[in-house]
């Protein structure tokens, strides 16, 4: 915005301007362009720095840091020209500046000056006030106080005074606030108001491309002179630059200036209308340098980003010239695709994939066109489904896992005691046995059937298997002679009464029985399944035979609980002569021997280890060998030791 002056302008621009009458005066530097500051000088140390960077200009107050604005940093430009001042608020900092002309006491003065306020940067804007002084440290008379200024907007404040007395001065200070607070200041003009008319050539202009503009300064009776040397009321500009006018009436002179910048007319292009596929995203680029933007939705960014049909348009200007364009973006239906989660299966197992979509056409991994695709190995499988132009893919993972191999071996036979472990074992397999166990191996000790499930990502595959164990049995076998020994019979049958199958005797004989003609000690074996039972006899002339019988009772079981019935085991034994040797052995189903005597009279009353420990309750192996003459058995059974 320019400043109208009229008769005895006084202006604070360190503008020279033409054609102004003698008794016209000059507020100096009331722009602060009449500066030797390179740079932002903020918070000068001393009113006497100020002073030497400020010509006309005078710095005073208490707190004496001034600051000399050129930037826009602080909340943006000088409102006229390139530089600004701040003062601190509460009287903390002031500033005198020097007429060409002192003010005549009784004269009436309008002044006017801009100033602005910056929260960013104080915690409050506080209100100019002028003076007038004949002081440069004094603020002299308040002449006028402005209101409270706007942040971050420069605003014109004009006053109407009657000079108190004949004063050289123009202060400004505040006088509210603190070190805390700005107030920012620019471009003060002083009036005599004996001139009653004014100028205006308006505010700054711009001209885009082509156009022109007409500067109108017209006064009645007025003589005109512009500074390109036009003497007309009025020139029309198609170039910029700075353009000012005096106008002369009477002993008046008005003047004014405005700024003309050029600004090339930006052109914008959008493209061209465009068909896409539905929920395709659409980014459109207007980006101007220097320009702002408006889009038909009110947003103002250089893009504009959409998935849906319609009409879209931007508006750029650049430093008050605009272009637009629009562009129509229509939409295309996308075919839907979904193969589902992840499929899991085992061998033998097919899937189908089911790409279908009304209309469309379909292009699998493998190359096949079909809307379904039959699987039955694992792998990744992907589908493009195309409708028109567009088009839409999807993809799913298939594992197909092995069964497993279970094999638990044939139905088997053992003796008891023994242990038999099964084993299932698949890798990465989970395993069920009949009893709800998982480990992948299972130990058998009694008779059953034992079954298993094995499963590999839910492939599942079973197996079963018969265990029995059979026990060890008293020796049902007793030798007979008939006749009892030899004399004058050639020979004697020796007979195995309670034999089940035939023998093995010690003349290599496999029968029941057999006959023998000399004496001596004859013996058999007969091998079983968990234990061989064994016995013999002497056979001798009738006149050296001492009968020998040797039998036993074994009780099959007994409870060692100390209540005094059947606390112990111990076999009785039958002997036609007595016992010449007896040993008895107790044995745990894991073949441990946890009991012997050579004692006949002495029982198991089921300590372990000399009564180191109790057994516990369960099955126990017994074996005797008794000698008794030329005679010697062998017994072996099985007891319950139950408590």
């Amino acid at each position: 915005m320019c400043l109208t002056f009229m008769k005895r302008i006084v202006v604070l621009s360190g503008l020279f301007l033409l054609g102004v009458v003698s008794h016209t005066q000059n507020l100096l530097n009331g722009s602060f362009e009449n500066n030797s500051a390179g740079f932002d000088q903020i918070n000068i140390f001393s009113n006497t720095d100020f002073n030497s960077f400020m010509s006309d200009t005078y710095a005073f107050g208490s707190f004496g840091n001034m600051d000399i604005i050129s930037s826009t940093t602080y909340c943006g430009g000088a409102q006229n020209g390139s530089w600004f001042v701040a003062l601190t608020g509460g009287l903390t900092d002031a500033i005198a500046m020097a007429l060409s002309t002192p003010l005549v006491s009784g004269q009436t003065y309008t002044l006017t000056f801009w100033d602005r306020g910056c929260i960013a940067f104080s915690s409050s804007s506080p209100p100019a006030q002028i003076g007038v002084s004949n002081a440069i440290d004094n603020i002299g008379t308040i002449v006028y106080t402005a209101g409270v200024p706007v942040d971050a907007a420069w605003t014109q404040r004009t006053a109407t005074f009657t000079a108190p007395f004949d004063c050289t001065y123009i202060t400004v200070s505040t006088a509210t606030g603190s070190t805390g607070d700005w107030v920012q200041i620019d471009n003060f003009s002083l009036e005599d108001t004996d001139c009653p008319l004014a100028v205006s050539l308006g505010p700054d202009v711009n001209l885009c491309s082509g156009e022109t503009v007409t500067l109108d300064a017209t006064l009645p009776g007025a003589s005109y002179l512009w500074s390109n040397g036009e003497i007309t009321p009025e020139i029309t500009l198609s170039l910029s630059g700075t353009y000012s006018v005096s106008v002369t009436v009477d002993e008046c002179v008005y003047t004014d200036q405005v700024n003309v910048a050029a600004t090339t007319t930006p052109v914008l292009d959008l493209g061209p209308d465009q068909v896409v596929c539905a929920g395709e995203t659409v980014f459109f680029d207007a980006t101007t340098p220097g320009a702002t933007y408006l889009w038909q939705d009110g947003s103002a960014s250089a893009f504009f980003v959409t998935t849906d049909s319609g009409t879209y348009s931007c508006t750029v200007n650049v430093n008050g010239c605009e272009a637009s364009d629009e562009v129509t973006v229509s939409t295309d239906p996308t075919p839907a695709v979904d193969l589902g989660a992840a499929l899991s299966g085992c061998v033998g197992d097919a899937f189908t994939l089911d790409a279908s979509y009304p209309g469309a056409t379909y292009l699998w991994q493998d190359g096949s066109t079909g809307a379904t695709l039959t699987v039955d190995e694992g792998g990744e499988y992907a589908v493009v489904v195309s409708l028109g132009n567009c088009e839409a893919s999807d993809e799913v993972q298939v594992t197909i896992a092995p069964f497993p191999e279970v094999d638990l071996g044939p139905d088997t036979t053992l003796c008891f005691g023994s242990a038999y472990v099964l084993n299932a074992f698949n890798s990465g397999a989970v395993y069920e046995w009949q009893d709800g166990s998982t480990g992948a191996s299972y130990t058998v000790t009694a008779s059953g059937t034992y079954a298993v499930e094995a499963s590999i990502n839910g492939c599942s595959t079973t197996g079963n298997v018969e265990v029995s164990f059979i026990d060890s049995v008293a020796n049902p076998i007793t030798l007979l002679m008939t006749p009892f020994c030899l004399e004058e019979e050639d020979s004697v049958l020796i007979d195995a009464a309670g034999a089940f199958e035939a023998l093995l005797w010690s003349t290599g004989d496999t029968t029941t029985a057999i006959t023998v003609a000399t004496a001596g000690v004859y013996s058999y074996t007969l091998p079983l399944a968990c234990q061989t039972l064994t016995g013999q006899i002497e056979v001798q002339a009738c006149s050296e035979v001492i009968p020998v019988l040797i039998d036993v009772f074994v009780p099959n079981a007994f409870t060692p609980d100390g209540d005094g019935i059947n606390d112990y085991f111990r076999p009785s034994v039958f002997t036609t002569l007595p016992i010449d040797r007896f040993s008895m052995r107790i044995f745990n189903r894991w073949g441990e021997a946890v009991f012997e005597t050579e004692d006949p009279l002495k029982g198991w009353m089921g300590e372990v280890r000399a009564g180191a420990y109790y057994a516990p309750d369960g099955v126990y192996v017994y074996r005797l060998e008794i000698t008794s003459g030329v005679l010697t058995k062998e017994f072996e059974g099985h007891v319950v030791a139950l408590r």
